[in-house]
C-alpha cells in the first residue's frame, strides 16, 4: 500500500535549532500494529495526523542532510505520547472495570474473553501474577510496543511472583478509610480557606506598590511553617482555630517586615474585612459604602457642629436599612451628639442614644462621616479588636531570624528608607556566625561605576566556597539586573549550603519608575527598616539598638549606664526631628543609629581612660562626636 505523504509546512523551511539523534527518536513513526481498543476514532485521527507530520519531517530532514530539527517537533512529539498515554490509560480503565464487575458476579466466563482479549493480561495472569499485581503493573506502564515505539514512555517495574492478593474484606476496610479520610479532611477546610484568602490579599499587595510581589512559592513555605508551629489540642474545633490564627499571624510576620509602615494597616484591614466577609459578620454593601463613601448630594447642615460635608455623608448614611433616622437623631439631640463629635478620642467613645449599640464596623462608617481625622486611629482598634493586640504592637525585626529563614536560594533584599542602613546589622550578625570581611568570607560590594564584573566575581566564589554576598544598590545598575537575576537562578540550585545573598535598593518614586525583575522580588525575603516615629519608639529602638554586653562592657557600669541612657534620650530627640526632614545641625542630614553608636564608643573610651570627670566635659566630647559623623558640615558656610 502506497504511504500518503504530507505537504511541509511552512514552518519546515527555517526556525532550526538544537542538535537531536534521529535514530533513536523517529521510531515513533512506524506504524503501529492493529489493536481492539474501546476508544473513539478522533483519538486515532488526531494521533495518525501527528504521525505523518513527523514522518514528512524525517524524510525533508534526511532529503536534505539537515543535522538539526524545527522546534515544532517537540511540541508535535509531546502531544502525540499524551495522546497515545490517553488512549492506552481508557483502555486500562475499561478492562480494569469489567474484571472488577466479572470477578464480583462469579462470571467466569466473561472474566476470560476479557483476559484473552489481551495478550498482556493473559500473559500475566498465566505466569501467576494475582489479578491486583496485574492492574498495578498495567496501570503504571505505558505498552510502547503496541504502537510501534521501541521505547517505552513509563517505566515498568518488576512484580514479585508471590505479590500478595487482596481479599474482598481488605478491598471494603480500605473504602471504609477512604471515607472517614476523606470526612477528617473536610474537619479542616475552614484552616485551608484562611490561608487561600490570606494568599490573595497578599498578592493583590502589588496594587499599592509594585516591590510588594510575594510568590506561591514563598507563601507556601510559610503555610507549612504555621502548621508546624500551631498549638496541639486533642479537640477538633480549637485545633482548626489554632491552626487558623498561626497562619493568619505567621503570614502577617513574614509580609509584615517586607511593608512600609504606611502600608501595614491598609494589609491588616484589608486582612480583617475579608476574614469578617467569609464569616458572614459585615455586608458587603456596607463594606463598599466605607470605602469608597458616595455622596451624591449636597445638604446644609442644620447643626452648627458639623460641617456641610459632615451632615451630607449623615443624610448618604441614612438611606440604609441599618441608619435609618440617624440624621433625624442626631438633629433632636444635638448637645449629647456635639460632645461627641468634639471629643478628643471620639473612636474611644461609646456613640449617643441608641447607637451605642452598633457594631464596631458600623461605627467605623458614622466615625468616618463625623470625625474623619480620628480614622487611622480607629482602623487601629478595629483590628485590635478583631483580630488581637499583637497585630498592632510595635515589632522589632530580627535579622537572625530572617537569615534563619534564607537559604542559597532565598535572597535577603532590604528595600532601603531614610536614616537606616542594614550593613551594621548584617556586619554584627556576621560577626556572631564567623563570617566577616577580614576573614574573607563577606564581600560587600556598592554597585555602580562598573561594579557589576566584581558582583559576579564575588557571587561565583561565594557560591563555591559558601561566603557571604551583599550587592548594595542594585537600583543603579538596571541593565545587568536581568543578569543579576539568572545569577542567582544559576548559583541557587547548585552551591554551598552557608552561600547567602543580601541585596539593598531603594523604592521607584512612582509604579512607572519600577525596575527590579519580579524574579528576584519574588525568589527573597524582603525587609524595611524603617527609623521609629514618635519619642517612646524611637527612645525602644535606641536601646534595642545594643545587647546586654555592651551594657556590661565599662569596667565604670553605673556611671556608663546613665550617661548611656541620657545618650539614647538625646538621640530620641534629635532623630524626632525627621518628621520635618533630614534636619542637621548647620545642614541636612538624617541623624541614624551609627551617630549613637558613635557616641556609645566615645563614652566608653572617655570613662576607661579618665577616672574623674564632669558631666560638662563628657556632653562636649559627645557633641563632638555627633559633629564628627556629619564630615563637611563641620566647615560649611555659616561657620567660616
Amino acid at each position: 500500500m502506497a504511504t500518503e505523504w504530507l505537504e511541509l509546512p511552512d514552518w519546515c523551511m527555517g526556525g532550526f535549532s538544537g542538535r537531536f539523534s534521529w535514530s533513536s527518536t523517529f521510531n515513533i513513526i512506524h506504524q503501529p500494529k492493529k489493536v481492539k481498543r474501546p476508544q473513539a476514532d478522533a483519538f486515532d485521527q488526531e494521533c495518525q495526523h501527528l504521525k505523518q507530520q513527523l514522518r514528512a519531517l524525517y524524510s525533508w530532514q534526511r532529503a536534505n542532510n539537515e543535522p538539526s530539527i524545527p522546534d515544532t517537533y517537540f511540541s508535535i512529539k509531546k502531544r502525540l505520547s499524551q495522546r497515545l498515554k490517553d488512549i492506552k490509560m481508557s483502555i486500562i480503565n475499561a478492562e480494569w472495570e469489567k474484571l472488577i464487575q466479572a470477578t464480583n458476579s462469579n462470571d467466569t466466563r466473561s472474566f476470560w474473553k476479557i483476559v484473552s482479549s489481551s495478550s498482556r493480561i493473559n500473559n500475566n495472569l498465566s505466569a501467576g501474577i494475582p489479578i491486583e499485581a496485574w492492574y498495578q503493573h498495567y496501570k503504571n506502564t505505558f505498552s510502547a510496543e503496541e504502537y510501534g515505539l521501541t521505547t517505552q514512555v513509563l517505566p515498568s517495574p518488576d512484580i514479585p511472583m508471590d505479590w500478595p492478593t487482596v481479599t474482598p474484606t481488605e478491598v471494603r476496610e480500605a473504602k471504609a478509610n477512604e471515607v472517614n479520610i476523606d470526612e477528617a479532611r473536610e474537619l479542616y477546610r475552614p484552616a485551608a480557606a484562611r490561608a487561600s484568602l490570606l494568599y490573595f490579599v497578599v498578592h493583590d499587595l502589588s496594587k499599592i506598590n509594585p516591590i510588594y510581589q510575594f510568590s506561591l512559592k514563598a507563601f507556601n513555605t510559610v503555610f507549612h511553617k504555621a502548621v508546624e508551629r500551631a498549638e496541639a489540642s486533642a479537640d477538633i474545633q480549637e485545633r482548626i482555630s489554632n491552626l487558623k490564627e498561626s497562619i493568619t499571624y505567621f503570614t502577617f510576620l513574614y509580609v509584615g517586615q517586607g511593608l512600609f509602615e504606611k502600608d501595614k494597616l491598609i494589609f491588616l484591614i484589608q486582612t480583617t474585612v475579608q476574614i469578617l466577609l467569609r464569616n458572614k459578620e459585615i455586608e458587603l454593601t456596607e463594606l463598599n459604602f466605607l470605602l469608597r463613601f458616595t455622596v451624591e448630594h449636597t445638604y446644609k447642615s442644620p447643626v452648627d457642629f458639623l460641617t456641610t460635608q459632615s451632615w451630607s455623608a449623615i443624610r448618604a448614611i441614612a438611606l440604609m436599612d441599618e441608619f435609618r433616622g440617624l440624621d433625624r437623631d442626631i438633629e433632636g439631640s444635638a448637645k449629647r451628639w456635639k460632645k461627641w463629635v468634639d471629643s478628643e478620642c471620639s473612636e474611644k467613645e461609646k456613640l449617643p442614644q441608641e447607637w451605642k449599640s452598633k457594631s464596631s464596623f458600623k461605627k467605623l462608617i458614622i466615625l468616618r462621616a463625623l470625625r474623619p481625622d480620628r480614622m487611622t486611629y480607629a482602623l487601629r482598634n478595629f483590628v485590635e479588636e478583631k483580630l488581637g493586640p499583637k497585630y498592632v504592637a510595635e515589632t522589632r525585626i530580627d535579622l537572625a531570624k530572617s537569615y534563619e529563614e534564607s537559604s542559597p536560594a532565598t535572597a535577603i533584599f532590604f528595600i532601603l528608607s531614610p536614616g537606616v542602613d542594614p550593613l551594621k546589622d548584617l556586619e554584627t550578625l556576621g560577626q556572631k556566625l564567623g563570617v566577616t570581611i577580614d576573614s574573607g568570607k563577606f564581600h560587600n560590594i556598592s554597585l555602580g561605576q562598573g561594579q557589576e564584573i566584581v558582583a559576579e566575581e564575588a557571587l561565583k566564589k561565594a557560591a563555591k566556597y559558601g561566603h557571604w554576598v551583599i550587592l548594595q544598590n542594585i537600583h543603579l545598575v538596571v541593565k545587568w539586573l536581568g543578569t543579576l537575576e539568572k545569577l542567582l537562578e544559576e548559583y541557587g540550585k547548585q552551591s554551598h549550603e552557608d552561600y547567602r545573598v543580601f541585596i539593598s535598593a531603594e523604592p521607584a518614586p512612582t509604579p512607572e519608575e519600577h525596575i527590579i525583575p519580579q524574579g528576584i522580588l519574588e525568589n527573597s525575603i524582603k525587609i524595611i527598616n524603617e527609623p521609629p516615629t514618635g519619642m517612646l519608639t524611637n527612645l525602644h529602638a535606641a536601646l534595642y539598638n545594643f545587647d546586654q554586653e555592651v551594657l556590661e562592657l565599662c569596667s565604670r557600669e553605673q556611671e556608663f549606664k546613665s550617661i548611656f541612657f541620657s545618650l539614647c534620650y538625646f538621640h530620641t530627640c534629635v532623630a524626632g526631628r525627621r518628621k520635618f526632614g533630614p534636619q542637621g545641625w548647620n545642614r541636612r542630614y538624617p541623624f541614624n543609629m551609627g551617630d549613637l553608636t558613635i557616641c556609645v564608643n566615645v563614652l566608653y573610651n572617655y570613662l576607661e581612660a579618665n577616672s574623674k570627670f564632669t558631666g560638662i566635659t563628657v556632653a562636649i566630647s559627645l557633641a563632638a562626636a555627633f559633629y564628627e559623623t556629619q564630615g563637611e558640615a563641620l566647615h560649611d558656610d555659616w561657620q567660616e
